[in-house]
């Protein structure tokens, strides 16, 4: 019986199962049978992401909220930011993220980052994702929905804008 390790297009034959360990990587070990397939056989798998925490030091579990994932890549030390992150900031992206529209979430996150790119790349496309922009405030990270907000200040009728004296000019592209 051979035994193959799949690791991210690349495999090792005949491994020692119990002392190879990958961490921080997406592995599988799968036993082919001797002459029972002609080459190498395509492997297919659907694979759920990292556990990511929902709050401050809270358990991890299984996410597709992409506040929550974004989160996890600031404050990753192994290939993130290693930075802080305001929880509080992340609770209102996720409860915006999480908000139905025609009975599923606005926005959820099921990617593969496969290629290697700047960190700060990386949390730009993270943001796209999550429709909320992203700055760093000392030494923590804010995030700010791209949402619409409530009313700050409604101007008094008396204080209305003058008939004909709003312009509009559009700029050369």
């Amino acid at each position: 019986m051979s035994q193959i390790l799949v690791k991210t297009g690349y495999a090792w034959p005949e491994s020692n199962l119990d002392a190879d360990t990958l961490p921080g990587f997406c592995y599988s070990v799968v036993v082919v049978p001797p002459r029972k397939n002609t080459g190498f056989p395509q492997l297919t798998a659907k694979i759920r992401g990292r556990k990511v925490a929902s709050s401050d030091g809270g358990a991890k579990a299984y996410s597709t909220t992409p506040a929550y994932i974004i989160a996890d890549f600031i404050e990753n030390t192994r290939f993130g930011l290693a930075s802080a992150v305001n929880w509080s900031d992340v609770a209102a992206v996720a409860a915006r993220n999480n908000e139905t529209v025609d009975g599923e979430a606005r926005h959820v996150l099921s990617a593969s980052i496969d290629t290697v790119q700047p960190a700060f790349t990386v949390l730009a496309d993270l943001c796209d994702y999550a429709s909320c922009f992203v700055f760093k405030d000392g030494g923590t990270y804010r995030l700010i929905p791209d949402a619409p907000r409530a009313t700050d200040a409604v101007l008094p009728d008396d204080a209305a804008i003058v008939e004909g004296s709003l312009s509009w000019e559009q700029r050369p592209q």
